[in-house]
């Protein structure tokens, strides 16, 4: 069949051809793709959201070191040693209630630069984290979690704590 047709119409057959490869490519390549980018953008937009309402909590819900009685705030001659005796606390608590702590660096809260926090995880008991969170909510100075969850781990009776810490810092007096 395609032996009786012109030169020209061969042609224009092969460009009608890849035309339609090309439309059908991008029907089933391109546009899920692109589908998945825009998901991805629509994440990251909730993400951002969501972190800038977290901050903006933070903000509301920490009051300035100035303005809290000696002793409910970490006491420390500049931030990076406020920092360290902040790990040291969380540390400690740690210690006490039996479980393994790894944290990250105490850094400013965005927006303050006498509020610190710091990413921690623990691992241990559901009893021992219990206790963990309660020597650090309850001790003093005084330390809160922004947002925490305790979540299973592989093991049957070990559970996961991941957290967000904040603390006031002061200079010592």
């Amino acid at each position: 069949m395609i032996e009786q047709m012109s030169p020209i119409t061969r042609r224009i057959v092969a460009v009608g051809l890849v035309i339609l490869v090309v439309l059908l490519a991008g029907q089933f390549l391109l546009l899920p793709i692109g589908e998945a980018i825009a998901d991805q953008h629509d994440d990251l937009s909730a993400l951002r959201s969501r972190r800038a309402r977290l901050v903006a909590t933070a903000r509301r819900l920490m009051p300035d070191s100035s303005t809290m009685p000696p002793g409910l705030a970490v006491a420390a001659t500049d931030p990076a040693s406020a920092g360290k005796r902040l790990q040291a606390l969380l540390s400690g608590s740690a210690a006490t209630a039996g479980v393994t702590l790894t944290q990250g660096v105490a850094l400013p809260v965005a927006g303050s630069s006498r509020i610190l926090g710091i990413n921690l995880v623990a691992t241990g008991t559901e009893a021992g984290l219990s206790s963990f969170a309660s020597l650090v909510e309850h001790g003093s100075p005084v330390i809160r979690f922004q947002h925490w969850r305790m979540t299973m781990s592989d093991a049957p009776t070990t559970m996961h704590f991941e957290g967000f810490a904040v603390a006031a810092w002061q200079p010592k007096a």
